[in-house]
């Protein structure tokens, strides 16, 4: 064999041992691990609140609303309260000049009106005392009109001016307070039950694993 021949032989074999070296390091090198990716929490599966949690939840954003509809109710009783304490009728007079004062408003069909509202001072008698007081209304009066005054036998400075259509505007203000409030325990009822559902089916679905499985 030639020198040039044995160079050549030489110089491939040493190229096959330097790569066998390299791969065999390739294999004994352990790959780099991959970063964890951070899960953002928003990408995270929602946790599930119980009944409990949702009803409560919902309770104290009701409860506003609870309230406004129970001072109402309590409104309409205490002032039929008053109405019925107040027994004795007798005769008022105005003693003071009418002043009148206009405005607008709209109904809940949206539509304007014009309303004006009167006071005045009034007097009356009972059991030999005199009282003066204020009247307000939006019904018409003027000086020297007489008006019908109930007060309490017991107590006549507990007193007011009859005016028609008061006492039905308190028994609308009660029922109105009570289906107000019925409304939001109803809705309160309909969140309940919603989330009662899911575990009742999951329930069922366990029962019916259970009957598969015997």
């Amino acid at each position: 064999m030639s020198k040039k021949k044995y160079k050549k032989n030489k110089k491939k074999i040493e190229k096959i041992e330097n790569n066998k070296k390299n791969k065999k390091y390739q294999y004994n090198q352990t790959p780099p691990k991959k970063p964890k990716r951070k899960v953002s929490k928003a990408a995270e599966k929602p946790k599930k609140t119980s009944p409990r949690k949702a009803v409560i939840i919902a309770s104290i954003c009701i409860l506003p609303f609870l309230i406004f509809g129970a001072a109402l109710v309590k409104l309409g009783i205490d002032e039929i309260a008053h109405q019925i304490a107040c027994s004795a009728e007798v005769k008022g007079i105005i003693v003071t000049d009418v002043s009148a004062q206009k405005g607008r408003g709209r109904t809940s069909k949206g539509l304007r009106y014009r309303y004006t509202d009167y006071s005045a001072k009034y007097t009356f008698e009972y059991n030999g005392e005199t009282f003066i007081d204020t009247i307000k209304t939006r019904h018409k009066i003027e000086k020297g009109q007489e008006i019908k005054v109930r007060c309490d036998p017991d107590n006549p400075k507990d007193h007011y001016v009859k005016d028609r259509g008061d006492s039905i505007m308190y028994v609308v203000l009660i029922i109105f307070g009570m289906i107000w409030d019925a409304l939001w325990a109803v809705l309160i009822l309909c969140i309940w039950r919603m989330y009662q559902k899911p575990k009742q089916e999951d329930k069922k679905q366990e029962v019916k694993k259970d009957e598969a499985t015997l």
